[in-house]
């Protein structure tokens, strides 16, 4: 894979983990349970990433997303 499409997608991984950051921060607050599962974070947004990139181009068309989709976009 070309150097360019690993730097997307890191930049894509970073922006997705940092607003499910502060998503989280947000609704629960800065609890021990919620800095905890922070720690894990990362490895989740992996773990789903990996998961819906059905055919490992390193991007996750709106064909191979499998959560709620807006016909529109």
């Amino acid at each position: 894979m070309p150097i360019y499409k690993k730097c997307e997608i890191s930049i894509i991984f970073y922006l997705v983990s940092e607003h499910l950051r502060k998503q989280l921060i947000a609704v629960e607050g800065e609890t021990e349970e919620v800095k905890q599962m922070l720690k894990e974070h990362d490895k989740l947004v992996e773990e789903i990433f990996q998961h819906e990139d059905k055919d490992k181009n390193g991007f996750i068309s709106h064909v191979e997303f499998s959560g709620p989709k807006h016909d529109e976009l």
